[in-house]
């Protein structure tokens, strides 16, 4: 049996390897270590390293843990009364990263496995509010957690780079306006800010709708694009995170992002139905010089009639980098 000062000598090793990383991480970037890298600044050997962790990724998912934990309590009790409890992470973990800032910043420069890890994170996060929301929608929990995470992490993408001068309480505000109409249906999620509520769309109807819809965004054609939504429809992308009112705002902005764009090709991967209209997972191929970008996102679809009247794309951004 282990005894006392051996396990106190386990846990000073497992704890500098975790500082190790985190000091690397700024320092270097999380894609260019190694382990070697990490053990030789937390002072131990290779045999050390790997008789705690598998590798770096293991060891990464080993500081996110110890944040999941010191970020969700083990009696979380009511969230906030204006919070819903799917949305009730996002403060607290804005506060630890404006603590942070030059890691997290180092963290957004990182591969895609490092944003994967920490989607994952934002996901079960947001998982664990859902399951003390009740819900009268047949959208799937798992599906609506992982729009959560897709919008935390863009807005925490931007906020980092883009939003110095902003709070953490008001990066929190613009998520959680932002994340709202993921919520529409949940009991307990916020108002619907202008969507018109109607019943939920079949994947079949919303594919059938998609099939038309989503190639009007290639051929640099933005009045046929525009056709899609109604006079008075609201958009928003991050790019626009705080919107655009009206049909001949969203066209002058059509004009804009397709001449850019001429030979995209968007289509369809999935729709969820949702109250007033569906959640329509997508596919992009981006050509970029010689090469082309592959990116997937996901965004509300709201309907009147045949026509769209709120439009929320989330992407994240970093994935339009050749």
């Amino acid at each position: 049996m282990p005894s006392a000062k051996t396990d106190r000598r386990v846990e000073r090793s497992r704890q500098a390897l975790q500082r190790a990383l985190v000091e690397l991480i700024v320092e270097r970037g999380y894609d260019a270590l190694t382990v070697k890298d990490i053990a030789d600044r937390a002072n131990v050997g290779r045999s050390t390293f790997y008789a705690h962790f598998a590798d770096k990724e293991d060891l990464f998912r080993d500081n996110l843990a110890q944040l999941r934990g010191q970020l969700v309590p083990i009696d979380p009790g009511p969230a906030p009364r204006d919070v819903p409890p799917a949305l009730a992470f996002s403060l607290p973990l804005l506060r630890h990263v404006a603590d942070a800032r030059d890691l997290v910043e180092a963290l957004m420069r990182s591969g895609p496995g490092v944003r994967d890890l920490l989607h994952e994170l934002f996901t079960d996060l947001a998982l664990d509010g859902l399951q003390r929301q009740p819900t009268s929608t047949s959208a799937p929990a798992e599906v609506v957690a992982q729009f959560l995470a897709g919008s935390f992490l863009a807005v925490l993408q931007w906020w980092v780079r883009d939003g110095r001068d902003m709070t953490p309480e008001d990066a929190d505000g613009l998520y959680t306006r932002l994340a709202s109409t993921g919520l529409v249906g949940w009991s307990g999620g916020v108002e619907d800010h202008g969507a018109t509520m109607s019943e939920p769309w079949s994947p079949e109807r919303a594919r059938d709708f998609a099939s038309l819809w989503l190639p009007a965004w290639t051929g640099n054609d933005p009045e046929l694009l525009a056709s899609f939504y109604t006079q008075d429809v609201f958009y928003l992308d991050p790019v626009l995170p705080d919107g655009i009112q009206g049909q001949q705002a969203l066209l002058a902005y059509f004009r804009r992002l397709l001449a850019k764009n001429p030979a995209w090709v968007w289509t369809q991967r999935q729709a969820i139905p949702m109250e007033g209209g569906f959640v329509n997972l997508w596919h992009a191929v981006i050509p970029v010089g010689d090469t082309k970008i592959h990116c997937d996102g996901v965004c509300l679809v709201f309907m009147r009639g045949d026509r769209i009247h709120r439009n929320e794309v989330y992407f994240d951004r970093t994935t339009l980098v050749p």
